[in-house]
């Protein structure tokens, strides 16, 4: 059931869903009004969603939300502000946070300098172990971030082979990373490989500071 046709960034989307509704309803979700036009979606990405995020919530409480931003058009093709989001296989979506349990917004976990900023790959700053190594990240990770949360979230979303990649800043990833090795290196097999894989990455699509871009492999 070819309900997802073209590549990424020229797609369109057949037979999609509005999920706008489903996420406003659910106790796993937040999102805003006006995302309501940008929230229809393939079947297998929020399928995928609720999965994972529903292990997050068996584990540390209903408390926990993420955020949903936007998915794609009624009809999928170009949406403002993006590339890709054209088949409904893709989703913005925000981070685990105990510092604010049920987000209205994206909080970025990272604070960059202004002046040189996450645009240009070999000024990012590096990971420290959780945190980045500018004052001002007392305001950002692991405030907005919550490594243990959000490796249990990444890791069951790994765990769906329908799921392609997911794009992240590479300081998170690399604060994962770390994290996972000095506190529980058997754990989260899945998302380890995914890291080794650089299936979890930012590649050549920096800005992923506050949310996950989320893709799923094009439906066949």
């Amino acid at each position: 059931n070819k309900n997802a046709l073209n590549p990424y960034n020229s797609g369109k989307l057949v037979k999609g869903y509005d999920f706008h509704q489903k996420i406003k309803d659910s106790i796993l979700f937040t999102t805003e009004k006006r995302r309501a036009k940008r929230q229809w979606a393939h079947p297998i990405l929020w399928n995928a969603l609720v999965r994972a995020s529903s292990k997050v919530q068996a584990t540390y409480g209903t408390q926990y939300k993420l955020y949903v931003g936007d998915l794609s058009n009624q009809h999928g093709g170009k949406m403002s502000n993006h590339k890709s989001h054209q088949m409904g296989i893709d989703a913005d979506i925000g981070f685990y946070s105990r510092k604010v349990p049920a987000p209205t917004r994206f909080y970025g976990a990272l604070v960059y300098n202004k002046n040189k900023g996450p645009t240009k790959v070999d000024a990012r700053p590096q990971s420290v172990y959780g945190t980045i190594n500018r004052s001002s990240t007392s305001y950002a990770m692991p405030k907005y971030f919550d490594l243990e949360m959000n490796a249990l979230y990444l890791d069951e979303l790994f765990k769906d082979p329908k799921v392609n990649k997911i794009f992240l800043d590479t300081p998170l990833v690399m604060a994962m990373r770390e994290w996972i090795n000095n506190n529980k290196p058997d754990d989260y097999s899945t998302l380890q490989d995914a890291i080794k894989q650089r299936r979890l990455k930012t590649g050549g699509l920096p800005g992923h500071h506050n949310h996950y871009h989320i893709r799923m492999h094009i439906p066949v």
